[in-house]
């Protein structure tokens, strides 16, 4: 057992290129660890639960998942492809690794094609088999259901692959088709890697340097040992109350006595407390504090031309500062965070309108942030900007779903039609003169 001067260790033969060496959970008994070894095929690293005794045994069959009960399973071995960058994901306590360009999970002796194509590169956003991608490497979990994939390409991006929620380790174990892919950020230096999602939610990945981005994601930490300290706080009563917590019981309670303003929106009337929405926005501050609206010292306020689903979220945001908003709430929510001067709401709605957006909506959002840009001012420019960007990235794809939007967009906004032509012309230059590079 003596390999290096003065260090124990051993050498083992391989009939490949060693590509991975990783753990998951003994398929036979979870209570334990197995380690595995990758060079072409996967085969389990023999004695590691003693300090001698190595050894590499036979070559793990893999089959296709989802085979007919009484007929032979697809072998995945056979097929002879490339995997390699495997990643143990605990929150569904299976295996994900690189085949080709797509993702693919193993459990127990079972492979399921999670996203993109084997065959196919591309990077196109999407569910399952429907995304794809470009030079897949670097797998990372968050711990909570997602996994982060370093993409190569034109764009060189981070990719976020939400796995479906049926996969959840213990809980539902219905069928489910793959898992949804998102670009996070793009422009990562060339040979990026991902290395960790550190505590506080910074992805941290290498090249050359080391590189430190908020993502704002889950990270995933170690398991602590169980102490006595901690079982006691298990034990314990809940926590403390909170302020938001409080302020919203105090709202869904209403009326309840406490209110002294009603806001009146078309049909619906919300009880409030002045001294909350004055202190909490602009917009009322001016028009409850002091003489100078007539109706300062009155009982109830109307606000017209207002959604009133739309502002019961907004209410919500001032007395807890937070609030869930749905994606066909995001527009409304916007325009009003807009009006009554929150520019903090604005910002969320903003960015649900953003992250929502797809090739058979974009023209439509294109259009609703241009016209708010003119009528509403600047607030609305960075999401304007971001929605082009996305065009010009998604172009292809615009126009085989957009259908007829795009004439929209040419009658509608003649001058944003062409700023998008010459940006869609000058991507495709960079792109041809990098794909020219790269041949």
């Amino acid at each position: 057992m003596q390999y290096l001067q003065n260090v124990a260790g051993c050498k083992l033969p391989l009939g490949n290129n060693l590509d991975d060496v990783f753990l998951r959970l003994d398929p036979s008994n979870e209570q334990r660890v197995q380690a595995l070894v990758c060079d072409a095929v996967l085969r389990p690293l023999l004695g590691t639960d003693a300090r001698w005794g190595f050894s590499l045994g036979d070559p793990i069959d893999l089959f296709w998942a989802g085979g007919s009960g009484a007929g032979p399973r697809r072998c995945f071995n056979s097929e002879r492809r490339d995997f390699n960058d495997f990643c143990w994901d605990p929150w569904s306590a299976a295996l994900y690794f690189v085949c080709g360009k797509a993702v693919l999970k193993l459990l127990g002796d079972e492979v399921e094609l999670v996203a993109g194509s084997i065959l196919e590169e591309g990077e196109a956003d999407g569910e399952g088999p429907a995304a794809r991608f470009y030079w897949p490497h670097t797998l990372v979990s968050d711990g909570a259901g997602s996994l982060l994939v370093v993409d190569g390409g034109n764009l060189r991006r981070i990719r976020r692959l939400q796995l479906p929620a049926s996969w959840q380790w213990a809980g539902i174990t219905a069928a489910a088709t793959g898992g949804r892919v998102e670009t996070l950020v793009t422009g990562l230096p060339e040979r990026a890697s991902c290395y960790a999602v550190l505590p506080n939610g910074f992805l941290a990945l290498g090249e050359g340097s080391l590189i430190l981005l908020d993502l704002g994601l889950q990270p995933l930490l170690p398991q602590m040992p169980v102490t006595a300290a901690a079982a006691a706080a298990v034990a314990a009563p809940p926590p403390p109350r909170s302020l938001p917590a409080d302020l919203g019981a105090l709202l869904d309670a209403q009326p309840d006595g406490t209110a002294d303003l009603t806001v009146r929106v078309g049909e619906r009337r919300f009880h409030c407390h002045r001294g909350i929405l004055s202190a909490r926005c602009d917009y009322f501050r001016q028009r409850l504090v002091g003489d100078g609206f007539a109706d300062a010292r009155a009982a109830e306020l109307e606000l017209p031309d207002t959604d009133a689903d739309a502002f019961a979220l907004l209410l919500r945001w001032l007395y807890t500062g937070t609030a869930t908003i749905a994606v066909d709430q995001a527009c409304g929510v916007a325009e009003l965070a807009d009006r009554l001067l929150l520019p903090e709401l604005l910002g969320v709605a903003l960015a649900v309108v953003a992250e929502s957006v797809s090739a058979a909506t974009v023209i439509d959002k294109l259009l609703w942030a241009a016209g708010c840009c003119e009528t509403r001012g600047e607030g609305f420019g960075g999401l304007l900007a971001q929605l082009k960007a996305w065009y010009v990235q998604h172009h292809e794809q615009v126009a085989a779903e957009a259908g007829a939007g795009r004439k929209r967009l040419v009658s509608e906004a003649p001058e944003l039609m062409i700023e998008l032509m010459d940006a869609v012309a000058v991507w495709c230059t960079d792109a041809g003169a990098k794909r020219a590079r790269r041949s």
